[in-house]
C-alpha cells in the first residue's frame, strides 16, 4: 500500500511539474507578446499638434537670427580688439606731445605755433578714430542685445506654441495607451474566459495537467502582467472583473459542496455491495492508507484501540478475515496477503490493479 501510495505522489507530482513547466513558458511567450504590442503603431510626438505654419515661421526666424548673432558677436569681438588698439595708440600719442612740450620748455628752446598745430591735429585724428571705433562697437553691441532680445522672444513664442499643443498631445497619448490596453485586454481576457470554462468542464479530463497549466498562465497573464499598463481607468476592468470571478467561483464553491453533500448523501443511502464497487481499487488503497473512508470520506475512527472494520459514519466494511486463512484483510483487495486466494471483489477494477 505504501509503494502504491508513493507511486501515486510521484506521478502527481509530475503532473503538477508538467503544467507549472507549460504555464512558465506560456508566460514568457505572453509577457513578450504584451509588451511588444505598442510597437503596431508609432508613438505620437509633440510636435505633431505644433501649428505646422507658425512653428515653420519661428523656425526660420530663429535660424536668421542666430546666424546674425553670430556675425554680430563677431564684430564685436573684432570692434572691442579694434578699440583697444585705437585707445592704445590714442595713449601713445597724448604721451609723445606731452614728453615733445616738456623737452622744448627744458631746452629753453622756442615751441612754433607751427609745430604745436600740426601735432595737435594730428592727435585729435587719433582720438577721433577711438571715438568712431567706440562708437561703431557700441552700435554693434547694441544691435547684438538686440538681436538677442529677439531670440528669447522667439524661445518664448515656441513655448507658447509647444503649450497650446500639450492639451491634444495628452489627448493622443490617452487615446493610444487606451487602444493599446483595449488591444492587450483583447488578448488576456478570452484566455481568462478559456481558463474557467476548462476549470469548470475539464477538471475530469486525462489531460487536465496541461489545462491547469494554461489556467495558470491565463490567470497570471490578466492579474499580473497586464497591471503595468493599466490606464488610468484600468484599475477598474481590472478590479471589476476580480469581483466578478470572486463571485461565480464561490457560487460555484457554494454549489459543489451542495451537490457534493447530496451526492454523499445517495452514496450512504445505497447498499453496501453498490458503494463498494463505485469506488475505484487504487482510489479505496490510497484512502483507507490515509485514513479515511472511501465512501463518505470521512475519518476513520475507533476507540480503545479496537480495530476498524467498518466506517462509524456510514457503515461500509473496511476489513473482514480471509475464509481461506483467517488473516484480516482490507475488503478490496483482490487476493489475500496470506496464503494468495482470490478473494476479493469480482470487479474490473480490482482484476486490472
Amino acid at each position: 500500500m505504501r509503494r502504491l501510495f508513493r507511486i501515486e505522489t510521484l506521478f502527481a507530482l509530475g503532473k503538477w511539474a508538467v503544467s507549472l513547466a507549460l504555464a512558465f513558458f506560456l508566460t514568457s511567450l505572453g509577457s513578450l507578446v504584451i509588451a511588444d504590442l505598442p510597437q503596431v503603431e508609432r508613438p505620437p510626438q509633440l510636435e505633431e499638434f505644433v501649428d505646422a505654419d507658425a512653428s515653420a515661421k519661428l523656425q526660420a526666424d530663429d535660424a536668421e537670427l542666430r546666424q546674425r548673432v553670430q556675425e554680430l558677436s563677431t564684430q564685436s569681438e573684432a570692434g572691442a580688439l579694434k578699440l583697444q588698439a585705437a585707445e592704445a595708440d590714442s595713449a601713445a600719442e597724448r604721451e609723445t606731445f606731452r614728453a615733445w612740450i616738456e623737452a622744448r620748455r627744458a631746452t629753453g628752446d622756442g615751441v612754433p605755433e607751427q609745430d604745436v598745430v600740426v601735432r595737435t591735429r594730428r592727435l585729435e585724428e587719433i582720438r577721433r578714430t577711438e571715438r568712431q571705433v567706440r562708437a561703431d562697437l557700441d552700435a554693434t553691441n547694441a544691435e547684438l542685445a538686440d538681436a538677442r532680445s529677439r531670440l528669447g522672444a522667439l524661445t518664448d513664442q515656441r513655448s507658447a506654441l509647444l503649450a497650446a499643443a500639450h492639451g491634444p498631445f495628452e489627448r493622443a497619448i490617452f487615446v493610444r495607451q487606451a487602444r493599446v490596453f483595449g488591444m492587450r485586454l483583447a488578448l488576456t481576457l478570452p484566455l481568462l474566459v478559456i481558463a474557467l470554462w476548462a476549470l469548470r468542464t475539464r477538471r475530469a479530463s486525462p489531460r487536465w495537467p496541461l489545462w491547469r497549466g494554461f489556467v495558470l498562465f491565463a490567470a497570471f497573464a490578466f492579474f499580473v502582467e497586464l497591471v503595468p499598463y493599466l490606464p488610468s481607468y484600468g484599475g477598474y476592468i481590472h478590479y471589476g472583473v476580480g469581483v466578478v470571478m470572486t463571485l461565480v467561483l464561490g457560487a460555484w464553491l457554494v454549489r459543489a459542496a451542495r451537490r457534493h453533500r447530496e451526492r454523499r448523501a445517495e452514496i450512504v443511502e445505497r447498499s453496501e455491495d453498490e458503494r463498494r464497487r463505485a469506488i475505484a481499487y487504487d482510489e479505496a488503497v490510497i484512502k483507507v492508507e490515509k485514513g479515511t473512508c472511501p465512501s463518505c470520506d470521512n475519518t476513520l475512527r475507533t476507540t480503545d484501540g479496537a480495530p476498524v472494520n467498518f466506517c462509524i459514519h456510514c457503515g461500509l466494511k473496511l476489513y473482514e478475515p480471509c475464509p481461506s486463512c483467517g488473516t484480516r484483510r482490507l475488503v478490496f483487495f483482490p487476493f489475500c496477503m496470506s496464503c494468495g486466494t482470490h478473494v476479493g471483489p469480482d470487479t474490473p477494477d480490482a482484476h486490472t490493479a
